[in-house]
């Protein structure tokens, strides 16, 4: 292809830029000279941030490398072959701390682990030994730690540890290399803007897997890191470990009366008191809500069990929270897996801590220790617990009724509703499912339906009906309507509905905090349901502390006597005394007086000459069916 002369000379013609005027050039110079400064920030900027997730990665490493280790004396840094061996059966065994290696040197600069002679202490080493800070550097894809290591606060020796960078500081150094090397400042500042967002968002989150937001104390993740070193050093040192899992009772009713805010400044309390109670080298985590985990080293049975001990007693002081006068006493229940006995790794062993802490919280005695029935013991209950629903869905359960004699005329028209379930044709007694009613929540659903069948057989035979409340139900605002909806369903007059409360139903069955709100919701359903026209009984009168103050502020018409005092007609005069006093207190007040758990004869006459109004117990008749009571005298001679 030719070009023709015309072209070839409008190729050749020089090229005349225009001028720049005086504002023009001023604004190629700011714009330059932002682009200079950008790019200068820009670089100082990611050396800055690759030094702090440096220095965050060997405070890591190191706390890694210290945890696992463990507590170490002056004589692990002497130089001898015996020294050399100790630590070789610290950190011989291979990736057991993730790929990370350890170099241990004596105070002199001696490499005491591993063996090589050729080594010599370098910058960072030297710095170690002499008392600096924890210090790093990154070259050839490993990160290099050097830690100093003190003891009794002067400086023993130093670990040396390398550990491959993590994906997130190479990203880094890639994003740091890219930054200093763009020569355009507007994606420079574009980019320092974007990686200090996420810098932030990536260190908040790497926080919160490690550490709680609320209280500051290491978190799930952290406790995994720290518990497999931990379990690693205790099987190679023959030494025992115990993971502990506690719980506060009751903490979401205090957290209920007190404000979420309060409750989380409790929770703090809580994490600082375990901090000031555990050894040194043992570990308090949270594991979210209210429960915690401690992880307690070089202990056997005994240790862990002072531990226990020592925390449930600080858990006797009370909590002094800013903004509230009144003082918060909180209870704890603790569960205890040993190592390697109750499990060989961090998931068993807190199955077997919690299984622990549901017994503790059963028996109420403040700790347990794992032991495998515990584990059949909980199987056992959950299918008793689906069994119930099971049971409750299908109309499976029964009432018996136990007859109670009026004294004064010998009449049997009166009985108290008992719940009664058979399990493939076996009675489940129900001091085996009432408890697992009411930790399941099951129990209203039970109460309802005693109330709604009761008043309809009562209606049948012609017969007044006591009917057992429980706490639960007592405290629930629903708890009129249910007994107004029984009555409507059933025809039962009012008066001839019995309901029995027993004392610790007014006390309530939260902690302090919550004590005069469940209170005072008992006595206003107390007070609305003898306004239907039922009747109240005080059940177990005279068997609490408190009974005197329960009397005075509680609405009844009629005490039922605990089965003691009457135990004691014939032999114990202070019993005899005693209930005298009882029925005529009654009486003063204008209440019927009822004698619970008679047996013979000579009870019942001695009742009936104290002025006793009502009898109830074997000697007066045994729970029996509905089929059966029908057929039972209407009267009993005197």
């Amino acid at each position: 292809m030719r070009i023709s002369r015309g072209a070839w000379l409008n190729l050749n013609r020089p090229v005349h830029l225009p001028r720049l005027n005086l504002l023009q050039r001023f604004t190629l110079l700011g714009l330059g000279v932002t682009l200079l400064l950008g790019g200068v920030f820009g670089y100082l900027l990611s050396q800055r941030m690759a030094q702090d997730a440096l220095q965050d990665s060997a405070r890591e490493t190191a706390t890694l490398v210290m945890g696992g280790v463990g507590e170490v004396s002056a004589q692990d840094f002497l130089p001898g072959q015996e020294t050399f061996r100790t630590w070789q059966r610290r950190l011989g065994v291979k990736d057991r701390l993730g790929g990370v290696e350890v170099r241990v040197w004596s105070p002199q600069g001696v490499l005491i682990y591993p063996d090589d002679p050729r080594s010599a202490p370098e910058g960072g080493v030297a710095q170690a030994l002499a008392g600096e800070a924890v210090s790093a550097r990154a070259s050839q894809g490993r990160l290099e730690v050097f830690v100093p290591v003190r003891v009794a606060g002067q400086v023993v020796g130093a670990y040396q540890i390398y550990r491959p960078i993590a994906p997130l500081e190479e990203r880094i150094s890639r994003i740091q290399a890219w930054a200093w090397g763009s020569s355009l400042g507007v994606f420079v500042l574009l980019f320092l803007a974007l990686s200090a967002l996420l810098r932030g968002a990536s260190r908040e989150i790497q926080r919160t897997a490690f550490y709680d937001p609320l209280t500051g104390l290491p978190g799930r993740q952290f406790l995994r890191e720290i518990a497999e070193a931990s379990m690693a050093r205790a099987h190679r040192v023959g030494m025992g470990m115990a993971l502990v899992i506690l719980d506060l009772d009751r903490f979401q009713e205090i957290n209920d009366a007190l404000g979420a805010p309060s409750g989380d400044l409790l929770l703090k309390k809580v994490g600082e008191r375990l901090q000031a109670d555990l050894r040194a080298g043992d570990m308090v985590c949270r594991l979210g809500g209210d429960e915690f985990a401690l992880l307690v080293s070089d202990v056997n049975v005994g240790g862990v069990a002072e531990v226990a001990k020592r925390i449930l007693l600080s858990f006797g002081e009370p909590f002094e929270l800013p903004g509230h006068r009144q003082k918060v006493y909180v209870q704890a229940s603790l569960g205890v897996a040993l190592y390697p006995e109750d499990g060989a790794d961090l998931e068993e062993l807190m199955h077997a801590a919690d299984v622990a802490l549901r017994r503790a919280k059963q028996e109420d005695s403040g700790f347990a220790f794992y032991r495998p029935d515990y584990d059949h013991h909980t199987q056992d209950r959950l299918a008793l617990q689906a069994a119930l629903h099971q049971a409750l869905k299908e109309d499976d359960l029964t009432l018996h009724y136990q007859s109670i004699l009026d004294l004064q005329t010998g009449a049997l028209d009166w009985a108290e509703a008992l719940l009664r379930w058979y399990r493939v044709g076996e009675l489940v007694m129900p001091g085996a499912f009432i408890p697992l009613a009411e930790e399941s929540g099951l129990i209203g659903s039970l109460d309802r339906f005693v109330l709604r069948r009761a008043t309809l057989e009562a209606v049948r035979l012609g017969l007044q009906i006591s009917v057992n409340l429980s706490p639960k139900s007592l405290h629930a605002p629903e708890v009129v309507e249910w007994v107004r909806q029984a009555l409507e369903e059933s025809g039962l007059e009012p008066a001839r509905l019995c309901l029995e409360i027993t004392e610790v139903a007014l006390r309530g069955d939260s902690g302090a905090s919550t004590l005069q709100t469940e209170r005072e919701q008992a006595i206003a359903n107390l007070k609305a349901l003898r306004a239907l026209g039922v009747r109240i009984a005080l059940d177990d009168f005279g068997s609490g502390y408190s009974w005197l103050s329960c009397l005075k502020h509680t609405p009844v018409d009629l005490l039922k006597m605990a089965p003691t005092f009457v135990a004691g007609i014939g032999k114990d005069p202070r019993d005899e005394e005693m209930l005298r006093s009882l029925i005529a207190l009654g009486h003063g007040l204008g209440l019927k007086v009822l004698a619970k758990g008679v047996e013979t004869p000579e009870q019942l006459g001695w009742l009936r000459e104290a002025g006793c109004d009502l009898a109830q117990g074997y000697g007066v008749a045994r729970p029996v069916p509905l089929e059966i009571l029908r057929m039972a005298p209407s009267s009993l001679a005197g």
